[in-house]
């Protein structure tokens, strides 16, 4: 089955996208949400422990969220509820990107800039973070297509175009902090 990670740039960003998905894919018959039926699931009784409501509403449509601004208990059910596949979609932050093991069929990553708040400015993400969120595609065992979906604008289309061609070293200096 699918299994799909949206990673948008900002809190209120993850809540916007999941709602959005949850109207305009509740009247199709969308295999992902409809095929599995999470009301009669046992495993329903995670959902029931989550603390934040659109979350709880979210995650028994289908749809997870994940972002900095959840409780760690929050953060934790969202990313179980996705392993086990109660949740199909799951809408974060760049947070999972970074040191979680979530694998997924698809990988999208809606927009490239992200504001930069201390600075007041809009900055694209650095290439690292890029092959990072789209480093959760292809875990999956026995899948045969994964896909990893970068939306961008045109300016920037041919800049990621020739990233991902090409098979860029990953500089990293831990090596010097070992004893």
């Amino acid at each position: 089955y699918n299994k799909v990670i949206i990673f948008v740039h900002s809190r209120k960003d993850t809540v916007k996208t999941g709602i959005f998905l949850y109207k305009n894919l509740k009247d199709l018959s969308i295999k992902m949400i409809s095929k599995h039926n999470i009301e009669g699931n046992f495993n329903n009784k995670y959902i029931f422990e989550l603390n934040d409501e659109t979350s709880k509403f979210l995650s028994f449509k289908g749809i997870g969220v994940h972002h900095a601004g959840l409780s760690g208990k929050d953060k934790m059910i969202a990313e179980n509820l996705f392993l086990i596949g109660i949740t199909r979609i799951l809408v974060s932050t760049s947070t999972l990107a970074w040191g979680v093991n979530l694998p997924a069929t698809h990988v999208i990553i809606k927009g490239t800039k992200i504001y930069c708040p201390n600075k007041t400015y809009w900055t694209e993400l650095s290439d690292l973070n890029i092959i990072q969120m789209l480093g959760r595609v292809a875990r999956i065992k026995n899948q045969i297509k994964n896909e990893g979906i970068l939306l961008t604008s045109y300016k920037y289309f041919s800049y990621y175009k020739k990233l991902f061609k090409q098979n860029k070293a990953i500089e990293s200096n831990f090596i010097f902090f070992l004893p």
